[in-house]
C-alpha cells in the first residue's frame, strides 16, 4: 500500500499536451514527416529534472527526458508498426508560479508508402493532481495522410492552462485556437472516449458543452463547479465530482486530423477581481495592417508582411488598485521577442516579430494577465523584467485571449499615377506627367522609383521633393520626333531588409509624337517654324489655310502642319519619293521619327511600311534649299 501511495504521489506529471506533423521533402511525393509534440509538465514532479544531472529544469533550451510513470512507459506510434519509447522534451520556458514546465519533442520518421493514411498515437501517465482526469492515461492523436499537396496535419496553438471565472454562474466561452498546414477550412469536434485515453473519463456535456464546429469556439458551463454545491454527475451509473475538467478537442482539415488535451481551472474568487488582457497596438494607418475584429470572440486580425517588423503592445489591468499584473503567452512565434514589462497596474508589454517569408501564414499569439497581492509574501521580480512570473503562493488569471496573426508574403508596389498607359503629343509641346507608386497594403514598406529604360532624348526626371515614390516625367520633343512611337518605363521597387523579399514593378506608357503637327511657342510665326524644317512661310501658309494670311499671330499653344500625310506605297522607295516631291532623305528622316533603318537603301523599296503615313514636306521650287540637315 505504501509503494502504490508513492507511486501515485510522484505520477501526476502530465498538464497539457498536442501533436502535429509536417511533411519534409517534396509535398507530392516525400514520405518523410517531422513529428512535433507540445506538452506542458509539473515542474515540481522528481522526474522534471535536466538530462544527465539531478538538478531542477529552470531555463529555456535544457533538455529533460520523460521516463515511466505507473508501468507506463511514454509510447509513440507511428501507425505502421513502428514505435519509439523515446521522449525527450527541449524546454520552452519555465513557470515557477504555475509549477510548469513546457516544451517540445520531435521526431523524424519515414513511411512505407504515401498511399496509407496512418493514425500516429502517443500514451502515457499521468495527468495531474486536482482535475477531472487526475492519475488517468493520455492520449494524443494525429493522423498522417501523405497524399500529393498535402503539407502536414493542423497545429493548435493556445494556453496550456485555461482558466475561467465561476464568480458568476454562466456559459463561459474561448477560442480553441488552430492553424491549417494547408491554409484549408478547419473542423472541431470534441474528443472522443478513446481519445480521452486508457481508464480516462470524457469531460461532462453539462460542464463542457460543445465545441463550434468551423470556429473553434469552446463553451463551458461554470455552472457547475465544486465549490458551488452543483457538481455532481452520473458517471459509470454513480454520482461523482465534478473537478476542474480535462478538455480533448480535435481538429481537421479535410485531410488530417490532431488532437489536443489541456485542463481548465475554475475560478471562484469570491471577494477577488480577476484581471483582463487586451491588445492596444497596432493600430496602424493601412486598414490591413491595423486592427479588425472578427465576430468570433471578438479576436482582433494582424495582418503582417513578411520581412517587416510586428508589434504587438499588450495591457494587462485589474480592477483592485492594490494587485500587480503580470503577463504569459502561449508559445510565441519563432523569432519573437519581448520586451521589459511597463508599469504594475496597468502593465502593458511590447512583442516584436520580424515575420521570414518561411513563416507566411496563419499564427496565433494567445495570452493572460496574472493578478498577485503583494502582500502575500512574494518573491518579486526585478522592475521591468522581461519574462518573469513572481513565485507566489496565490493568483489568478484572467480568461484566455487569442490574437491572430496572418503572415503573407510582401506585395510588389503598384503605381497610382499615371493611370493612362498611352499618351499622345505634337512637337514642341511640353509634356508633364507625374509618376506615383505605393506600396499598396504594405504601408511600412518604403518605394523607391527609378527609369527602367532608355528614355527619349530632351526628356528629364524632375524629383518631388522629400518623396522617395513621385517624380515628374518632363519632355518637349524636338523637330526630329514627329512619329515617334515607343514604350517610356518606370521602376518600382520596394525596400531591402532582413528576411525581405524585395519586389518590384514595371509601368509602361506608350508614347506617341503625331507626326506633321507643330505646337506653336511663345513668340513663333509661321517664318520662324517655317525657318527650323528649310522651307518658307508661304509654304507654311499654304499648309494652313484657315489662317487669315502668312503674318496673322499665332496663339501660344496652338497647333499648325508642317507637312502632307503620305501613305506609303509598297512599290515605293527614298530614291523615289525624294524625285517626286522635291526633298532629301534627310528631311524625311527627320519628319519621321525611326521609320527609316540605317541599313535601307535609297533604291530599296519600302515593303514594311506599306500602309503607313509619312510625313512629307516638298519644296516648293526645285533647289531652293537643300532641305532639313
Amino acid at each position: 500500500g505504501g509503494l502504490g501511495r508513492a507511486a501515485a504521489q510522484e505520477s501526476g506529471r502530465w498538464r497539457y499536451g498536442t501533436m502535429s506533423w509536417r511533411r519534409l521533402g517534396d509535398v507530392q511525393t516525400s514520405n518523410r514527416i517531422e513529428i512535433t509534440v507540445e506538452s506542458a509538465w509539473r515542474l515540481s514532479h522528481p522526474s522534471i529534472v535536466v538530462f544527465g544531472t539531478q538538478d531542477p529544469v529552470t531555463e529555456k533550451g535544457q533538455m529533460f527526458k520523460v521516463s515511466a510513470s505507473v508501468n507506463e512507459d511514454p509510447l509513440l506510434r507511428f501507425g505502421d508498426g513502428e514505435r519509439t519509447a523515446k521522449f525527450d522534451v527541449i524546454v520552452d520556458r519555465v513557470e515557477p508560479l504555475e509549477d510548469m514546465v513546457v516544451g517540445k519533442s520531435t521526431y523524424i520518421h519515414d513511411y512505407p508508402n504515401i498511399d496509407t493514411v496512418w493514425n500516429a498515437t502517443l500514451t502515457m501517465c499521468c495527468r495531474v493532481h486536482g482535475t477531472w482526469n487526475a492519475m488517468r492515461s493520455v492520449r494524443l492523436e494525429s493522423s498522417v495522410n501523405l497524399a500529393p499537396g498535402v503539407e502536414g496535419s493542423p497545429k493548435f496553438n493556445m494556453m496550456p492552462t485555461v482558466s475561467l471565472d465561476s464568480t458568476a454562474a454562466a456559459v463561459r466561452a474561448f477560442r480553441v485556437a488552430a492553424v491549417s498546414a494547408g491554409n484549408r477550412a478547419l473542423t472541431y469536434s470534441m474528443g472522443t472516449e478513446e481519445q480521452y485515453g486508457y481508464r480516462s473519463k470524457v469531460a461532462p456535456s453539462n460542464v463542457v458543452t460543445g465545441v463550434h464546429p468551423t470556429t473553434g469556439v469552446l463553451s463551458i458551463d461554470t455552472t457547475c463547479h465544486f465549490l458551488s454545491g452543483n457538481c455532481t454527475v452520473t458517471y459509470l451509473g454513480r454520482p461523482v465530482t465534478v473537478y476542474n475538467p480535462h478538455v480533448v478537442v480535435a481538429v481537421s482539415d479535410g485531410f488530417s486530423y490532431t488532437t489536443i488535451d489541456f485542463y481548465v481551472i475554475m475560478q471562484y474568487p469570491s471577494a477577488s477581481s480577476i484581471p483582463a488582457l487586451s491588445l492596444i497596438a497596432p493600430p496602424a494607418p493601412s486598414p490591413l495592417n491595423g486592427l479588425v475584429t472578427t465576430a468570433v470572440m471578438a479576436m482582433p486580425i494582424i495582418n503582417a508582411f513578411a520581412g517587416f517588423n510586428v508589434q504587438l503592445r499588450f495591457r494587462a489591468t485589474d480592477a483592485d488598485a492594490g494587485q500587480t499584473v503580470y503577463f504569459q503567452y502561449s508559445t510565441l512565434p519563432e523569432g519573437s521577442t519581448q520586451r521589459a514589462v511597463d508599469g504594475t497596474n496597468p502593465s502593458t508589454q511590447q512583442v516584436d516579430w520580424l515575420p521570414q517569408a518561411s513563416q507566411a501564414g496563419k499564427h496565433f499569439i494567445c495570452g493572460a494577465a496574472l493578478d498577485i497581492d503583494p502582500s502575500t509574501g512574494c518573491t518579486p521580480c526585478a522592475p521591468g523584467a522581461v519574462s518573469c512570473i513572481p513565485a507566489c503562493p496565490a493568483y489568478r488569471r484572467s480568461e484566455p485571449r487569442c490574437f491572430e496573426v496572418h503572415v503573407v508574403d510582401n506585395p510588389a508596389p503598384i503605381f497610382v499615377q499615371p493611370t493612362a498607359r498611352t499618351l499622345n503629343t505634337f512637337m514642341n509641346r511640353e509634356l508633364r506627367m507625374l509618376v506615383k507608386a505605393s506600396s499598396g497594403d504594405n504601408w511600412a514598406d518604403a518605394v523607391t522609383l527609378t527609369v527602367a529604360n532608355v528614355h527619349p532624348e530632351g526628356s528629364s526626371i524632375v524629383p518631388v521633393p522629400g518623396a522617395m515614390d513621385e517624380f515628374e516625367f518632363v519632355w518637349k520633343p524636338g523637330r526630329q520626333f514627329g512619329g515617334y512611337n515607343q514604350d517610356v518605363c518606370f521602376r518600382a521597387t520596394g525596400a531591402a531588409g532582413a528576411g525581405r523579399v524585395v519586389k518590384n514593378t514595371t509601368l509602361c506608357v506608350q508614347m506617341t509624337v503625331v507626326k506633321c503637327m507643330w505646337s506653336v511657342g511663345p513668340g513663333e510665326t509661321l517664318d520662324s517654324i517655317a525657318a527650323l524644317f528649310g522651307s518658307s512661310y508661304v509654304q507654311m501658309w499654304a499648309l494652313n489655310v484657315e489662317k487669315d494670311s502668312p503674318d496673322a499671330p499665332l496663339a501660344e499653344g496652338d497647333s499648325v502642319r508642317i507637312g502632307h500625310l503620305y501613305q506609303v506605297r509598297a512599290t515605293d522607295n527614298l530614291r523615289y519619293l525624294t524625285v517626286q516631291f522635291a526633298t532629301t532623305r534627310a528631311t524625311l528622316e527627320t519628319l519621321n521619327n525611326n521609320m527609316f533603318p540605317p541599313q535601307l537603301t535609297d533604291k530599296d523599296r519600302l515593303t514594311d511600311a506599306a500602309g503607313m503615313e509619312m510625313c512629307i514636306l516638298p519644296h516648293s521650287c526645285v533647289g531652293h534649299n537643300e532641305g532639313v540637315v
